[in-house]
């Protein structure tokens, strides 16, 4: 009777043994697979970490970009204002040439004219009795040879006091051989009625 009551505990007791056992590996199953869940929980959360610090550094490199692509907005509307400006002043610089050339060949017209008329005078007086004259030596006018400096740069001012002064001079010369033109014809008249 013992002996079967102690073989009925046995029995209990290994059969709660087994299942203790079961229990037990169940339990490292489920240590194994939360084990493997919070690894793979801390994976995604350093991977969203990294997806974090990705958008902010695309974040920075856009804002960069924007802030690259103003300056370069903004230089080249400086250029082509510059380019503008440059072609401005080439377009001024060569009209500025061009009148001064006009000038040039007006007034080397001019001094061809008064040095003819100075020549004629000169034949006129050679032929006329008690009178004589002698045609001054033909030179190239300082203002001329400073003109066609090629570091001389007509502005406005300079060319109105330029155009000023040549028309004073042109009217001086006119004026001088006039005088003396009229002189030869009264010497001429008087020697006539003599």
């Amino acid at each position: 009777m013992f002996s079967l009551q102690e073989h009925s505990e046995t029995q209990l007791l290994r059969k709660r043994a087994r299942d203790l056992d079961t229990e037990y590996k169940q339990l490292q199953l489920d240590y194994q697979e939360k084990d493997s869940r919070v690894l793979a929980l801390e994976k995604e959360v350093e991977s969203l970490q990294k997806l974090r610090c990705t958008e902010q550094e695309a974040d920075a490199l856009l804002s960069a970009l924007s802030s690259l692509q103003d300056k370069a907005q903004h230089l080249e509307y400086n250029l082509s204002a510059e380019t503008r400006l440059k072609l401005d002043l080439f377009s001024a610089l060569g009209d500025a040439r061009r009148q001064l050339e006009i000038a040039q060949v007006k007034l080397l017209k001019q001094d061809q004219e008064i040095k003819e008329m100075k020549q004629k005078i000169a034949e006129v007086m050679a032929v006329s009795p008690g009178v004589s004259y002698v045609a001054p030596r033909s030179t190239v006018p300082q203002y001329l040879k400073f003109l066609n400096s090629e570091r001389y740069v007509l502005n406005p001012r300079e060319k109105q006091v330029a155009a000023t002064q040549r028309e004073i001079n042109v009217h001086e010369r006119q004026a001088t051989i006039s005088a003396t033109y009229s002189g030869v014809k009264n010497n001429r008249n008087a020697g006539t009625v003599v």
